[in-house]
C-alpha cells in the first residue's frame, strides 16, 4: 500500500505491507537523478521492492531538488526526515538510511552531519551505487564513460554544479562524502 504523506514538511511516499502490527522497521530511502532530476514516482518500484523484500515500512522522501536549492537544503531535509520518524515515535536502532546514486551521497552526507553533531545515528545504511565523488576524480570515470547506459560525465557535471552552486567546493567532506573521516558510522 502507497500512500502520500508530509514528513518533516517534505511530500514523502509511504510504502508498506498491510500488516497488523505495522513493522517496527522503517526505511528512509533518498531517490537518485544527478541531484536535479527524480522523485518519488520515479523510484516507486524500488520503494515497493524495499518495502516487499524487507517488510520494512519505506519512506521516500520527496526533498527539493538542485538548481532552485543548493547544498545544503537536501541534506537538510533528509536529517529533518529522521529526526520526524525519531519524534513520530520510531527508535534510531530500526531506522535504517538508505539512497541510490545521488541519494546515496546524500544520505551518507546526513548521517556524517548527524555524527558531527552527537545525534543518535540510525542502524545502519544501504547506498546502493552512492555518488560520493562530485570532483569525478575517479579513474572509473575515464575507463566506463562508454559503459554507463545512463549517466554521462557531462550529466554528472551539470548535476554536481547545480547541487553545489557558488559557495562550497566539489571537494567538501559533506558535498563529497569520499573524502570525508567515515569513523563512528553505522554499519
Amino acid at each position: 500500500e502507497i500512500n502520500q504523506i508530509t514528513l518533516a514538511d517534505f511530500p514523502t511516499q509511504r510504502h508498506a505491507l498491510p500488516t497488523i502490527p505495522p513493522s517496527e522497521k522503517v526505511i528512509l530511502h533518498i531517490h537518485g537523478g544527478a541531484f536535479f532530476l527524480g522523485g518519488p514516482n520515479t523510484h516507486k518500484g524500488l520503494g515497493s521492492q524495499l518495502a516487499g523484500q524487507t517488510g520494512a515500512t519505506v519512506y521516500m522522501l520527496d526533498y527539493p531538488l538542485s538548481p532552485e536549492f543548493v547544498y545544503p537544503s537536501a541534506v537538510n531535509a533528509v536529517k529533518s526526515a529522521y529526526m520526524a520518524l525519531m519524534q513520530q515515535g520510531y527508535d534510531a536502532k530500526n531506522i535504517i538510511m538508505s539512497g541510490d546514486s545521488c541519494g546515496g551521497n546524500l544520505a551518507l552526507a546526513a548521517v556524517l552531519s548527524l555524527r558531527d553533531e552527537k545525534i543518535i545515528l540510525p542502524s545502519c545504511l544501504i547506498l546502493m551505487s552512492p555518488f560520493l565523488d562530485l570532483t569525478l576524480s575517479g579513474e572509473s570515470m575515464q575507463m566506463n564513460k562508454k559503459l554507463d547506459a545512463m549517466l554521462s560525465k557531462e550529466l554528472l557535471q551539470q548535476g554536481s554544479r547545480y547541487y553545489v552552486g557558488e559557495n562550497y567546493s566539489l571537494d567538501n567532506p559533506l558535498v563529497s562524502p569520499l573524502f570525508a573521516e567515515l569513523s563512528g558510522l553505522p554499519p
